[in-house]
């Protein structure tokens, strides 16, 4: 397996981290995810590394801080999880993959309120429960979007909001330039040109999603987006390239229910 990089600082109290992650990719999505520093490991990567400061600061601008209950829909490594239960009465935890939950589970172990549930977000085993906030980062365009918005509108309280974002036009015109240049890759190459042409046949799973595209999908549902910006620009701390060639890279935004 590959080996921690020894000049990435660790915040995250996790000494047992290396044994928990288990595998290559796991462990390079943790350097990214995990360090205080950005030292040029990821190309689509912005100048500001993942400290823990950095988490706060961009859930506290977005308004998760200062809730009763918050759902963290593809949780992940569960490093936003972190961040939201120590300022937050109640996290509630999903995600499909249970090597990452275990990685969650890790982090979070000192928590005492957090809760983790293995499920897709089209369809949450939560019966009847709402949610104050519900935050989903990272993973909303590999989902059927139009079902995990729906699922998310039953599960979200009367005066709630949700917090997404998703990969737009520009990051995925930097990949494929990248994988065809600078990093020939062609199976990469393939699997972004299919996101592509998956939007552009109206298949809005594991596909590119505009903001244009995403309001329609919303306007159906009866709810509305309050702020849209660039990844992080509500705290003005980008974890990617705000754009490329003039084309916007990843889209943040709130959502809450219409009237």
């Amino acid at each position: 397996m590959k080996k921690w990089d020894s000049d990435i600082e660790l915040e995250w109290d996790a000494p047992r981290l290396l044994e928990v992650l288990d595998d290559d990719y796991s462990c390079e999505f943790a350097m990214a995810e995990l360090c205080p520093k950005d030292e040029n490991r990821n190309v689509f990567s912005s100048q500001y590394g993942r400290s823990k400061q950095n988490y706060f600061k961009r859930l506290k601008a977005l308004g998760f801080v200062g809730q009763k209950c918050i759902l963290d829909a593809g949780c992940g490594m569960g490093q936003w999880s972190y961040i939201m239960c120590e300022y937050n009465e109640q996290v509630v935890c999903i995600d499909q993959s249970e090597h990452r939950l275990n990685i969650a589970k890790y982090l979070n172990r000192k928590h005492g309120n957090i809760s983790f549930t293995q499920g897709n977000l089209e369809s949450m085993p939560f019966d009847n429960m709402l949610f104050d906030a519900i935050f989903c980062y990272g993973v909303f365009m590999f989902t059927d979007m139009q079902k995990t918005l729906e699922s998310f509108k039953r599960h979200l309280s009367k005066e709630g909001i949700i917090f997404l974002n998703f990969n737009n036009i520009g990051h995925y015109v930097h990949r494929m330039h990248y994988h065809t240049f600078d990093a020939p890759h062609k199976e990469l190459f393939e699997q972004y040109y299919n996101m592509v042409q998956n939007y552009y046949k109206g298949h809005y799973k594991s596909s590119l999603m505009t903001l244009e595209t995403i309001k329609i999908l919303l306007e159906k549902l009866n709810m509305c987006i309050i702020y849209n910006g660039y990844d992080g620009q509500t705290a003005d701390l980008p974890f990617y390239k705000t754009e490329y060639l003039g084309f916007p890279y990843v889209t943040e935004i709130l959502i809450t229910h219409k009237g």
